[in-house]
């Protein structure tokens, strides 16, 4: 997930939970996989205090190993539907169009229509 400003600079996780980690610095690398990512968008949102929009990237169809986990259309409605509940003010679908499976862009519709407002 990357959340990038309105002004096009974009911020990776890492660097944006570095920015607004609330407590002492974690002992372990594996933090981030300890926040879910509407925490992650809340915090963000909260970082900004309104002087910009945050919109959560939804990575679609990564290319993965084959003993890894594909992106699946439950995956991609969940993390959008987490990222609007949190109150982005929209959403970036990434990597590549070509790369993406129609059913989980469907799935990223329904979460949209259903929590978009």
């Amino acid at each position: 997930m990357t959340i990038a400003s309105r002004t096009t600079q974009s911020h990776s996780l890492a660097e944006i939970a570095s920015l607004t980690w609330p407590y002492a610095a974690p002992s372990r690398g594996d933090y981030l996989l300890q926040l879910d990512p509407a925490s992650l968008c809340r915090r963000a949102l909260n970082g900004v205090a309104k002087k910009c929009a945050i919109y959560p990237g939804i990575d679609i169809d990564i290319p993965t190993g084959a003993n890894e986990k594909q992106t699946a259309p439950e995956d991609v409605y969940a993390a959008t539907a987490a990222g609007l509940k949190a109150g982005a003010e929209g959403l970036i679908f990434s990597r590549k169009y070509s790369e993406m499976r129609l059913a989980n862009l469907a799935a990223g519709g329904k979460a949209v229509r259903d929590f978009g407002g």
